[in-house]
C-alpha cells in the first residue's frame, strides 16, 4: 500500500472533519454507563443537531405514535443507540450538496450510502443481529466514507479515477489500487481510527468488498454492510447487471432468503431510505420504484449474459485449440508430457479412493541413439513419427499414450489390472518388432522395444512411486537383453512374466 499518500491524505486539510459535538457523543455512547442526562447536554450544545434529533423522534422513520417536544424526552424515545446513529449521520451528512463547481455529486454519494445504511439495517434481523440494527446502519452509511475523503483531499485525480470505474463502489477498488496504489477501504479504515469510531464502523469499511476478512465476532455485520453497498447500487441504477445479481446472490448465501422475499427486503430499505433522505436534507428522493429497477437490472443482465455467452464461446473455441496444442506432441501426434502428468495424478486419485485397477506401461525404443548417429536425426523423427502411429494403432479409447520423452513412451491403462496390461504391453511389442521403417533415404530399417509394466498399488507414494516401478521394469526389460516385457517386481508374485514374442 502507498503508505505515504495514505498520510497526504489524512494530512489534507481538505478532508472532512466530525464536529466537536459529534465527536463528544461518539465517545459518551461507547461508555457503558453513559446517562441521557450527560448526551442530551452535549447534543443541546449543537442546536441545529438538536432540532433534527427532536425531529426525528417525531418522523414516520421511527414510527412513534406520540409527539415528543423536548430533546430528554426524544432521547428516552430514540435510546442511546439510534441517538448515536442519528447524531453521527447528521455530523457526517451535513451539506450533501458539496461546493459549487465541484464535479463529484455529493448528493448522490449520500443517498447512495443512505440506502446501503437502510438494506443493512434490513438485513441485520436476518443475520441474527436484532441487537445491533443502528450499528448495520451505521456500518453501511460510512462503508465508503475512504471515498469520500479521497475526493476531497485529492480532487481532480481521484475524479478520474472514479470515471475510469464507472461501476458500483467494489468496483473502485482495483482501479484505485491501481492508479494510486491504495484504495478507499483502507483510506476509510484509517480515518475512523483517527477519529476514533467504534471498531465495527472500522472493519466494516476496511472489508466490506471482503467480508470474509473480517473479524470473526463482527464479520456477520459485515456481511449485512457488503449486501448493503449491492443493494445501494441496485436502487441507484448504478452497475445494475454486477448489482442484482451479487445481490440476490449474497442474500441467499449468507442469510437464507429466498429472491422473492430479498426482493420485498429491499423495498423495505428503498421506503426507509426515503423518509430518512426527508430528515438529512438529501435532495431529489428516488422516484423508481424496486419493481422497475429489478426489470432494467434483467434487461441489463440479459445483454451482459448474451454478451458474454457469444464471447464465452468464442475463448471455449480458442481454449480447445490451444489445449490441443498443448496436449499433443508436434512430431509423434501422441500426448505430451504434461497431459500425461495431469491424466496420470488424475487417475491415481480415483484408484487410491475406489480401489479401482490401474496399470502404467513405460515403452522405450532399442538402440535408438544408432539410428540417429548412422543416419542423422531426421531419420530419427520419422522413426519416432511411425513408432507413434503404431502406438496409437494398438492402444484402446480408453488409454492415454504419450511422448514421455526421447525416444521413450508412456501409456495409462485406467481400470486394467496386470494381466490386461501384459496382453496389450505383448500386443505393442508385436506391432513395434514387425513394422518396418522407411527413413527419408528409401532405407527401411526395423526397430524393437523394451516395455515395463506396474499397477498401481495404495501403499504406493502416488503418481512419482508409479512411474518409478513402472521405469525399474523397463530397465529390468533392457537389462535381460531388450525387445521383452518385464512387470514390476511387487506384481511378480500375483502374474507371470510374459513371454518374449517370437
Amino acid at each position: 500500500m502507498n503508505d505515504e499518500l495514505l498520510e497526504q491524505v489524512l494530512r489534507s486539510p481538505k478532508l472532512p472533519s466530525l464536529p466537536a459535538v459529534a465527536m463528544q457523543i461518539i465517545d459518551l455512547v461507547q461508555q457503558p454507563d453513559v446517562s441521557l442526562d450527560q448526551l442530551s447536554l452535549a447534543i443541546s450544545r449543537d442546536p441545529a443537531l438538536a432540532s433534527k434529533i427532536l425531529r426525528s423522534a417525531n418522523s414516520g422513520y421511527y414510527a412513534r405514535s406520540r409527539r415528543v417536544t423536548r430533546l430528554s424526552e426524544a432521547l428516552m424515545v430514540l435510546g442511546l443507540r439510534r441517538v448515536k446513529t442519528l447524531a453521527l449521520g447528521f455530523s457526517l451528512v451535513g451539506d450533501p450538496r458539496g461546493k459549487n463547481g465541484e464535479s463529484f455529486d455529493h448528493a448522490a454519494y449520500w443517498k447512495r450510502s443512505l440506502f446501503a445504511a437502510t438494506v443493512a439495517r434490513t438485513l441485520a434481523p436476518h443475520a441474527g443481529l436484532r441487537a445491533q440494527l443502528e450499528e448495520a446502519f451505521l456500518g453501511g452509511l460510512t462503508h465508503c466514507l475512504g471515498v469520500l475523503a479521497l475526493n476531497q483531499a485529492l480532487g481532480e485525480q481521484y475524479q478520474d479515477v472514479v470515471r475510469a470505474a464507472g461501476g458500483h463502489s467494489a468496483g473502485l477498488l482495483p482501479f484505485e489500487r491501481e492508479r494510486l496504489g491504495l484504495d478507499h477501504a483502507a483510506v476509510g479504515a484509517a480515518l475512523g481510527e483517527v477519529w476514533n469510531l467504534p471498531p465495527e464502523l472500522i472493519e466494516g469499511m476496511r472489508h466490506y468488498a471482503s467480508p470474509n476478512d473480517a473479524p470473526l465476532e463482527l464479520r456477520r455485520l459485515v456481511q449485512c454492510i457488503a449486501v448493503g453497498a449491492y443493494g445501494a447500487d441496485l436502487l441507484m441504477g448504478i452497475a445494475l447487471s454486477e448489482a442484482l445479481p451479487g445481490f440476490l446472490h449474497r442474500c441467499r448465501v449468507w442469510f437464507g432468503i429466498a429472491d422473492a422475499d430479498a426482493t420485498t427486503l429491499l423495498e423495505e430499505a428503498q421506503r426507509s431510505g426515503l423518509e430518512m433522505a426527508a430528515l438529512l436534507d438529501l435532495p431529489d428522493p428516488m422516484g423508481m420504484s424496486v419493481s422497475d429497477i429489478l426489470v432494467l437490472a434483467n434487461e441489463a443482465l440479459a445483454e451482459l449474459t448474451l454478451n458474454a455467452e457469444a464471447e464465452n464461446a468464442r475463448l471455449e473455441r480458442e481454449n480447445e485449440q490451444l489445449e490441443s496444442e498443448a496436449s499433443i506432441d508436434g512430431l509423434t501426434g501422441l500426448n505430451t508430457r504434461r497431459r500425461f502428468d495431469g491424466f496420470l495424478d488424475e487417475h491415481v486419485r480415483v484408484a487410491a479412493r475406489y480401489e479401482a485397477p490401474l496399470a502404467l506401461m513405460m515403452i522405450d525404443l532399442d538402440h535408438f541413439k544408432r539410428v540417429n548417429d548412422t543416419y542423422g536425426h531426421q531419420a530419427g523423427d520419422n522413426m519416432l513419427q511411425a513408432v507413434g502411429r503404431v502406438v496409437l494403432d494398438t492402444v484402446r479409447e480408453t488409454d492415454l499414450p504419450a511422448r514421455y520423452g526421447g525416444e521413450e513412451f508412456a501409456i495409462v491403462l485406467p481400470l486394467t489390472d496386470i494381466r490386461g496390461a501384459c496382453g496389450l504391453a505383448t500386443r505393442m511389442l508385436r506391432a513395434i518388432a514387425e513394422h518396418e521403417y522407411e527413413l527419408p533415404s528409401g532405407v527401411r530399417l526395423g526397430v524393437t522395444a523394451s516395455i515395463g509394466i506396474a499397477a498401481y498399488a495404495p501403499e504406493m507414494d502416488g503418481p512419482a512411486e508409479f512411474v518409478r516401478a513402472a521405469d525399474a521394469a523397463l530397465y529390468e526389460a533392457k537389462a535381460a537383453g531388450r525387445n521383452r516385457v518385464r512387470i514390476s517386481a511387487m506384481e511378480r508374485s500375483d502374474a507371470p512374466i510374459p513371454v518374449v514374442p517370437a
